[in-house]
């Protein structure tokens, strides 16, 4: 069987380290290739690393971050070589991640040049509501889809009430962690010399693109606020907010505080939660969070807002339903070193259940079904 994984790649992230990892773990009697419909370095790099045959329509690099309007422009500007492109795609199964691969490969099903052939959209993220004739045009392309799998619980109700229409083909399928990566670590007392912390500092990490949906600017002021001298952030990530958020660091005068480590490998990521106390994700939207389930895999105790838990996350992380408690809860995890363990060793546990070998099996068995 053969199935082409077609996206839109920004610099690396969610939908681009789940296709490396499925691919990685699926079942060898699967042929595996990738379409990308832009250029991503370092997407590119790794599907080189896995030897996955991969191909690529357009140079356009999109950077780590790019808004609805940057990706919509992006589309228009491919769909003229939606007729030269059917000879990329090998698979008798074409698996779609994301916007706007969705819309171009169900453009392409409705204009006849991928006949014979299944397709699947992957939602990668929480659908909000639209406005009558934007879900009306989205439904128009996903109506082509034979299934759409959503990544989480939060990815599938909202798929599920935005278009009701759609029910019989919308699927839930967790993503998953490469647990022999994200795992529990000694600290590495040099690494948190070199990033600029002292050995007593306790240190809070948020791994996420630099968006304004991902909330860092709340996370800033959260610092300012708790005013402990010893208690430190560190932000992995890049995006169009990077600029923004480092003004407002100088502002706070929290330049001492803040380290903005930039883009860091998902295979290096585990080494960075290993210096860390906290993991704090204020992020106000996520279909599913992979970092969550990458941090509670390394034992580190976790602080949320409600609106982002899902239920497989168990009792192993903070929930806080507004800014308030999500400073007391965070101020409760700096304040004791035994709750710090407790919920890491929490998040520990239920690791195993979200693995990306679990997640590689239900693809293997959608893709049979089909």
């Amino acid at each position: 069987m053969k199935v082409t994984h077609v996206i839109t790649p920004i610099n690396y992230g969610g939908g681009e380290n789940l296709i490396i990892n499925l691919i990685e773990k699926m079942d060898k009697s699967i042929d595996n290739s990738v379409l990308n419909l832009s250029y991503s370095e370092e997407f590119e790099k790794h599907l080189s690393i896995n030897n996955t045959l991969h191909k690529r329509i357009s140079n356009k690099n999109l950077g780590a971050s790019p808004s609805k309007q940057k990706y919509l422009l992006f589309l228009v500007s491919i769909l003229f070589q939606i007729f030269f492109v059917k000879d990329k795609i090998d698979g008798e199964i074409v698996h779609a991640h994301g916007f706007p691969a969705n819309i171009f490969i169900s453009f392409m099903k409705k204009l006849g040049l991928l006949k014979n052939k299944k397709i699947i959209f992957t939602s990668h993220s929480e659908k909000k509501s639209e406005k009558a004739f934007v879900r009306k045009f989205y439904l128009f392309f996903l109506r082509e889809f034979d299934s759409i799998t959503c990544v989480g619980e939060k990815s599938f109700e909202s798929m599920n009430k935005i278009f009701p229409e759609l029910k019989d083909k919308i699927i839930k399928i967790n993503n998953g962690i490469k647990t022999e990566n994200f795992c529990y670590k000694e600290k590495d007392y040099v690494l948190k010399e070199n990033l600029g912390f002292s050995k007593n500092d306790i240190v809070a990490i948020y791994v996420s693109r630099l968006s304004p949906v991902k909330n860092h600017k709340f996370l800033i002021k959260l610092i300012k606020k708790i005013n402990i001298e010893n208690f430190k952030l560190l932000i992995i990530g890049e995006g169009e907010e990077k600029n923004n958020l480092i003004n407002l660091t100088k502002e706070l005068n929290l330049q001492d505080k803040i380290r903005f480590e930039g883009f860091v490998k998902n295979e290096k990521l585990s080494d960075y939660y290993g210096v860390s106390d906290i993991v704090l994700f204020p992020s106000s939207s996520e279909g599913f969070g992979i970092s969550l389930v990458e941090a509670i895999g390394c034992r580190k105790p976790l602080v949320l807002f409600d609106n982002i838990y899902f239920k497989e996350l168990k009792d192993s992380v903070f929930i806080s339903k507004d800014e308030n408690e999500f400073y007391k809860n965070t101020l409760d995890l700096i304040n004791s070193e035994e709750l710090r363990l407790q919920y890491g060793l929490r998040g520990e546990i239920i690791k195993n259940t979200l693995s990306i070998e679990a997640c590689a099996k239900n693809y293997e068995n959608l893709y049979r079904s089909l």
